[in-house]
């Protein structure tokens, strides 16, 4: 006798439609009927699991990088690239392009908890599952709400100036803008601080090195701080920029098409041009 063959779950059938080098990075998988019993597959290519899933290979770079040009031994080589990798993991989400789309800044940063519990950290490092009666997941999101809402808070006047898959996802320029944003965030902190009273100088020295290292024109480019921490929000950008330009090209859709919802910058130049060209119209109406 033969065994009768399972019957594969709808959304196992769908994801073999998916191309099997596309499978490991898709979400917002979906069946579209086009009609005639027929039907075609959409998915969003996830550019935060591309660069998590780069990561290994980011982090062999810059070990070796540190190694032979900037004379790291190979164990503070090992160390420092590991703490590189992590910041590379965390700009892939928490500081990416997509802070210019208001809509989903409610996102940033995630939501840390259910993350943890979603990826089962628990079942292979059991002090995060519990310890005695004490339950940490039950108590992480009064660590990470504040977070959120502050993070969410800074974010989202910049996100109202700005086109979504604007200026803010263009190489190399998107980054400065986000940076710069950073330090005018900084510096009016600075300023209430110093109203109050308090001024922790160790910090914003700190800030103002980093921030300083994203720029061709500072005195500390191309240091090991700027290979650490400004060269992974370079490569991350770059490849999240690089999978929205393709995935775009592919559906046949505009990388910033008119159902974009324009920022408050290309609105103002917008009214600008519209009201002088009325302004010429009625000059040149007059003169006849």
């Amino acid at each position: 006798m033969f065994k009768k063959k399972r019957r594969q779950p709808e959304r196992k059938r769908i994801i073999d439609h998916i191309p099997w080098y596309a499978r490991p990075f898709a979400s917002f998988i979906k069946k579209v009927d086009i009609g005639d019993g027929r039907y075609r597959i959409e998915y969003h290519l996830s550019n935060v699991k591309i660069n998590h899933a780069l990561s290994p290979i980011y982090a062999i770079i810059i070990w070796l990088t540190l190694h032979f040009f900037y004379s790291t031994s190979l164990v503070d080589a090992l160390i420092l690239s590991a703490i590189s990798t992590g910041f590379y993991y965390w700009t892939s989400i928490f500081f990416q392009p997509d802070l210019d789309q208001p809509a989903r800044l409610h996102l940033f940063p995630l939501n840390l908890e259910a993350n943890l519990r979603k990826r089962k950290v628990s079942s292979f490092i059991p002090f995060l599952g519990r310890v005695g009666n004490f339950r940490l997941f039950e108590f992480l999101h009064l660590i990470t709400g504040p977070l959120r809402f502050v993070w969410s808070m800074i974010w989202i006047p910049f996100a109202s100036f700005f086109t979504h898959r604007g200026v803010i996802h263009w190489p190399l320029i998107g980054v400065w803008l986000r940076v710069y944003w950073l330090v005018m965030i900084h510096f009016i902190v600075l300023s209430v601080m110093s109203v109050i009273g308090v001024e922790p100088t160790w910090v914003n020295g700190a800030i103002h090195y980093w921030c300083m290292a994203f720029f061709p024109w500072s005195y500390n480019f191309g240091g090991k701080v700027f290979l650490m921490y400004c060269f992974p929000v370079y490569i991350s950008d770059f490849f999240h920029s690089l999978v929205d330009y393709l995935e775009s090209k592919n559906s046949g859709n505009q990388f910033c098409g008119p159902s974009q919802k324009r920022g408050l910058f290309v609105k103002a130049y917008r009214f600008c041009i519209n009201g002088w060209k009325e302004v010429v119209k009625r000059t040149q109406k007059f003169d006849q």
